[in-house]
Parts: C-alpha cells; sequence; structure tokens
C-alpha cells in the first residue's frame, strides 16, 4: 500500500439531476450523501475491473480509511489475442501480479476470488454463483457493495453474470449495505465513442445508458486521483499496454475520466414493489437489445426504492426466491463436484 495515500487532491462537486455527486475536495472523500462508505466490497469479474471501472472511487474510499475488499470471479486467463504467447496458466498468474501491484496503488486491503474460469460465468448456475458471493458477504459485512450494473457496463457475459450474482445474493441476504451499480451517462458514452473504434472495449451496442437523474455519484477524475486510477490501469500491463499505445498517453486518461454509479436501494432505477411473481424489468438503464429485458430482471419480485428517501426494504418475493435459489445452491455446495471458494487473501 503506497505510503502517500492520505495526501490526495481532488476534483468538484457536481449536482445530475436530483442527486449531489461527491467528488471531495477535503479529504472526507468516502461520502455517498452523508453516510460514509464504511467498509467496501467491490465485486468484479477479472483483474483489472476494478481499475478500469471503479479506479477513482475505491482510491478516495481508501484515503478516507474504509476497509477494502476486492473480489474476483476468475484470473482472466483468457484476455490476451496472442495465445500462443500467452498460455492461460501463464497468462492467470501475470495477471494475479498485476491485480497485486493495482492494489497497492489504489489501496485496496484484501483480494478474494472465486473458483469460475475466465469466459464461463454466464455457464455457472446462478444460485451457485449467487451463493458464493452472498458467503463473502456475510464474511466481510460491508457497509457498501460495488459492482457491475445489469448490462456488464461493456456488454461481457462474464460481467453480466457477477452483477446478477452480487445483485441477488445482496437482495437475499436482506444485507444493509448500499449496493452501487457501475453505470454509464449520455455524456460519457458520447465522450468514449471516440475512442471506441481504437480501444474496442464495448460489445456491439453498448454501453447503456443511465438517466442522469437515477445516477446518485458522479465522479470526474483530475489531479492525483485521476493519475492513481491510471497508474493501476497502467499496473494491468498485460491488458493496458497495448491500449496505451494505440491511444496515447493524454487520450487514454481522458477515457475512463468519469466514474457514476447508482444507489440500488435508494433510487427509483429499480422500480416499485411487485409481489405478483412475474419477470421484471429494470427501468432506466436504456438497451437496444432484444434480450436487455432478460437481462436486466431481477425475478420473480423487484426491489423496493425511492429516489431521495431512505433506502426501503427489499421485496418479499425477491427475497424469497433468492433464498431459496441459496438453499438450492448451498445443497449442490455439498456435492463432490463443487470446489469450496477461494477466499484466502492474496498477499501478493
Amino acid at each position: 500500500m503506497n505510503s502517500d495515500r492520505h495526501l490526495r487532491t481532488r476534483g468538484t462537486v457536481r449536482d445530475v439531476g436530483r442527486h449531489r455527486h461527491c467528488v471531495d475536495q477535503s479529504g472526507a472523500a468516502a461520502l455517498i450523501g452523508n453516510a460514509p462508505f464504511g467498509t467496501v466490497l467491490a465485486v468484479w469479474a477479472h483483474p483489472d475491473d476494478e481499475s478500469f471501472v471503479a479506479g477513482g472511487l475505491l482510491a478516495a474510499a481508501s484515503d478516507a480509511g474504509s476497509r477494502i475488499v476486492c473480489l474476483t470471479a476468475t484470473r482472466g486467463e483468457l484476455g490476451t489475442a496472442d495465445a500462443d504467447r500467452w498460455h492461460p496458466a501463464r497468462l492467470a498468474q501475470t495477471r494475479t501480479r498485476e491485480l497485486a501491484a493495482a492494489h497497492a496503488i489504489l489501496g485496496i486491503d484484501e483480494q478474494r476470488w472465486l473458483p469460475f474460469e475466465d469466459g464461463t460465468c454466464d455457464t455457472i448456475s446462478p444460485g451457485r454463483g449467487m451463493a458464493l458471493v452472498a458467503q463473502v458477504i456475510a464474511d466481510v459485512q460491508p457497509d457498501t457493495i460495488v459492482t457491475f450494473g445489469p448490462d456488464g457496463l461493456t456488454g461481457h457475459t462474464d460481467h453480466q453474470a457477477v452483477s446478477r450474482w452480487t445483485s441477488h445474493a445482496w437482495a437475499a441476504k436482506g444485507s444493509s449495505a448500499r449496493l452501487l451499480w457501475a453505470a454509464i451517462t449520455a455524456d460519457t458514452k458520447a465522450r468514449m465513442a471516440a475512442a471506441e473504434p481504437v480501444a474496442k472495449a464495448f460489445y456491439p451496442g453498448y454501453p447503456s445508458v443511465a438517466t442522469d437523474h437515477s445516477v446518485a455519484i458522479r465522479l470526474d477524475l483530475t489531479g492525483d486521483l485521476l493519475d492513481r486510477k491510471f497508474s493501476a490501469i497502467r499496473a494491468h500491463a498485460t491488458q493496458s499496454a497495448a491500449l496505451v499505445h494505440r491511444l496515447g498517453e493524454d487520450r487514454f486518461r481522458r477515457w475512463w475520466a468519469t466514474e457514476t454509479y447508482i444507489n440500488v436501494g435508494s433510487t427509483s432505477e429499480i422500480a416499485p414493489d411487485d409481489r405478483s411473481g412475474r419477470d421484471v424489468e429494470v427501468v432506466g438503464l436504456h438497451d437496444d437489445h432484444s434480450d436487455a429485458t432478460e437481462r436486466g430482471r431481477l425475478e420473480p419480485g423487484r426491489l423496493t426504492g425511492d429516489a431521495g428517501a431512505p433506502r426501503q426494504a427489499q421485496s418479499t418475493a425477491c427475497r424469497g426466491a433468492c433464498r431459496k435459489d441459496l438453499s438450492r445452491a448451498d445443497n449442490a455446495r455439498r456435492e463432490p463436484r463443487d470446489r469450496p471458494i477461494l477466499s484466502r487473501r492474496d498477499r501478493g
């Protein structure tokens, strides 16, 4: 962990829609509204997701004294276009070391792993994935959980699966933690579009767009926070070195300089309670894909929330369905074919 982590400069406070968005200048960066981040559990699919998607948020929370725990579903062993050079086992080891270096830059305290292979998360039983995440939630007892939104941000199926597992686990556990979905607004999408022909970061038709009024936190990173975020990204050299070369340093820094998050429990981004047992669509994320509704569902009930109001309880229908899934997954974990969660902390 870097020794000067408490000496940081930041950007500005912005108002977007009905929410006040905090990029703290005085050192109390770990704020959502008027509440601290506390212990943060960040749940991702691959090494480097934490840096690209949430490097600024995690660094700011660490500066403010939060304990940061990162849970990653895979080692990212297929993340290469040069399979002859990078055998999966070798790449997995290299990316694990890169992740440890990024953690030191951002101030992440602990690393935990799920036992899944890169590119297979959408084939894992949703109940099993949810149960493993729920175990970590129970162990870490986070105050804030950060992950992808239902679209997976870039459209990657691993990202989408991790979002489902985490969101369902949060609901099923009745966790009091804030659940933050990483999102992209229209202005950020427009800015990123200029780099996309070179970067090729998004699947066709992505990113989806979150409405400004649904965004609870917006960080426009500048100064040392931006430097730290992109130092962390550059630590993932197997994933970023070629991008820096193709985009150029300045363009690369601007590319992910804004982070926005939806606070699932305190906004109307998830529609009002519906106990009818019907499948429900998450609203507010605009998606042109024909299967977007399927990706955006928390079924069979909805989580409840009211923009600007204190967080309300999750719906009985959703919690009941999720707990049944947890029970089934718990029974499945007792079968010999199921590997235990890899929860040992990676000391790098």
